[in-house]
């Protein structure tokens, strides 16, 4: 099997694993003598009742289409798309530390494990474009 076949799988995995994240994770956040755990999907299908800000409900909007779009441009033929989807994996990261910023928070708070992950995966997916963009140009050299 070629090693780009195995990079695009990689990659594949890791996005499909930050869906998983809003699909199926929870915000959990501690405070003195209270726990609050919300279900991320609650903010990707917004209800009126939602205690997520609209902030959330934009970045897991951003997260989703930028990993469906990537696993997309990975595995087209062109050695190019793997540098773009590199790029596009980097979107939800960067928009998530801008709104950090703009909520006066940390740019690398994380209230829980999935907050976590839901950052760094989209990040290690983009390390994995760019080394198989280099493997392809590489191969069709």
């Amino acid at each position: 099997m070629k090693k780009t076949i195995i990079f695009k799988a990689l990659i594949t995995a890791l996005l499909l694993a930050a869906i998983a994240c809003i699909l199926f994770g929870k915000n959990v956040l501690y405070g003195p003598g209270f726990t609050i755990s919300n279900n991320y999907i609650d903010a990707l299908i917004r209800k009126a009742d939602t205690s997520f800000r609209m902030t959330t409900t934009v970045y897991v909007w951003i997260l989703m289409i930028c990993s469906i779009a990537s696993i997309v441009l990975v595995w087209l033929k062109s050695c190019k798309m793997s540098m773009i989807a590199g790029i596009v994996c980097l979107i939800p990261s960067i928009s998530n530390m801008v709104i950090d910023i703009a909520n006066k928070y940390s740019p690398f708070s994380f209230d829980c494990p999935c907050d976590f992950f839901m950052f760094i995966l989209p990040v290690a997916a983009a390390v994995l474009c760019f080394i198989l963009f280099n493997i392809s140009k590489k191969e069709t050299a």
